[in-house]
């Protein structure tokens, strides 16, 4: 699975520590930086889950660590991208 994290220039010290609290998940996924407006857009049009505020972008991350967005491999077994 992809992630793309994404952060304005007024959040990325939040950023730091969301992915310092969570590295143990991301090792086993990619990472992205992108345009967030554009990315946003995107994940709306094609059912991608997507987080915009860090509550949100935790219960992601736990789901993903769990296997909650695992079923979507089972059904369409194409690299699916989670955006946070």
């Amino acid at each position: 699975m992809n992630i793309a994290l994404m952060s304005d220039e007024h959040r990325q010290e939040l950023m730091v520590q969301f992915c310092i609290a969570y590295c143990g998940i991301g090792p086993k996924n990619e990472k992205y930086l992108d345009d967030m407006q554009y990315i946003c857009q995107l994940c709306d049009q094609n059912n991608i889950p997507y987080a915009t505020n860090l509550g949100t972008a935790e219960m992601l991350i736990q789901g993903l660590a769990r296997g909650d967005l695992d079923w979507r491999d089972i059904i369409r077994p194409q690299k699916r991208k989670l955006i946070l």
